[in-house]
């Protein structure tokens, strides 16, 4: 049954890399070659908008290593920052270099996991506590700018998919963090062996425990602001080394929808999904596609320097550290954590 599920994975996985480099090679073909030269060429002599979009991408990236660290003190989880962003930054690069789904926050729920094995389910939770407190950023703020004014950029009918999916999305979490903890899951008999309301109610009572916590929230809130500015940032530094003339604004309005779309599994990376979000967002801005889909490339390029970094740090951890694995062990891992304890964990303390 294990090679039968590999075997699914593996063409899973092959289809979704063809899928991104049929995207890939569908936008560049519509793009004139003399024009993406042009581009190409003039990025070429603008180094320091490079170096300053290189540097602001790896602040935000602290910024998000740092909420981690908070999120994991307030659950008592032992951690020095100096593991912690070592283990975020190895998380980047599974995200950047994997063929799966979601391969960074498996691996640091991997590594937290085996530092605290007797808290399985709180330090697993951390990462996605970790995850959805950044999403929540991401969406409010690129809803609300997307309301204010982005109707100037995209057409009404992208304007209202935009603002269904953040007003569903927004919905979502308030539910989840307001629904009362016993609600009775499980009445919901259609799953199967009840296991995934085991893990829905496992994840509710990790959810209860950080609403309790508001100073939690607002120290996750701005460290989540402070990581959406630098990555917009550097998005418009990017932008900036392709003679791109928007101003910061226009970015922060179209920036975080494009980053949580490109969220979706489709494609490994986003590759090809993220340059199409590019393409068609910026076209409706005045900018060409042979400026965006470029200023997509140098975006994933600059997060692509820092999961290098992250990789530098896999493979120089001391023997035993840093064990190879694949996704799927991965994923039974992270299954196991939160499934082989007690269920009371987070209420304990």
């Amino acid at each position: 049954m294990r090679t039968t599920a590999s075997r699914k994975s593996i063409l899973m996985n092959t289809a979704r890399f063809f899928l991104a480099a049929i995207m890939l090679a569908w936008l560049i073909a519509r793009i004139p070659a003399e024009d993406l030269r042009q581009t190409l060429s003039q990025a070429f002599h603008q180094p320091h908008w490079w170096t300053a979009g290189i540097a602001l991408t790896g602040l935000g990236l602290m910024a998000g290593a740092f909420r981690w660290l908070a999120i994991l003190h307030v659950q008592h989880l032992d951690a020095s920052p100096a593991d912690v962003v070592r283990f975020f930054f190895i998380g980047q690069f599974f995200n950047a270099f994997s063929l799966g789904s979601c391969g960074g926050d498996l691996a640091r729920v991997y590594y937290i996991v085996r530092r605290h094995p007797r808290r399985r389910t709180a330090s697993a939770s951390t990462v996605l506590v970790d995850r959805a407190m950044g999403l929540a950023i991401f969406v409010l703020v690129g809803w609300l700018m997307m309301s204010l004014h982005g109707g100037i950029y995209i057409g009404p009918k992208m304007r209202r998919v935009v603002a269904w999916l953040g007003m569903t999305m927004l919905a979502g979490g308030l539910f989840l963090m307001l629904l009362p903890i016993h609600t009775p899951l499980k009445k919901l008999s259609l799953m199967p062996r009840g296991l995934r309301v085991h893990l829905a109610t496992r994840l509710l009572e990790a959810l209860h425990f950080y609403r309790t916590h508001p100073a939690l929230m607002v120290i996750a809130a701005l460290l989540s602001t402070l990581n959406l500015f630098c990555l917009t940032a550097a998005a418009w530094c990017f932008g900036h080394s392709l003679l791109i003339n928007r101003t910061f604004a226009d970015y922060l309005t179209v920036f975080p929808i494009i980053t949580v779309l490109s969220a979706l599994p489709i494609t490994p990376g986003a590759l090809g999904l993220r340059e199409t979000l590019f393409a068609a967002i910026f076209f409706g801005m005045g900018v060409p596609p042979a400026r965006s889909v470029p200023l997509s490339l140098l975006v994933y390029a600059g997060g692509l320097v820092w999961s290098l970094m992250g990789g530098i740090l896999f493979l120089s951890a001391p023997r035993g550290a840093s064990p190879s694995f694949t996704l799927d062990e991965l994923r039974s891992f992270a299954s196991g954590a939160i499934e082989s304890e007690p269920a009371r964990e987070t209420k304990r303390r």
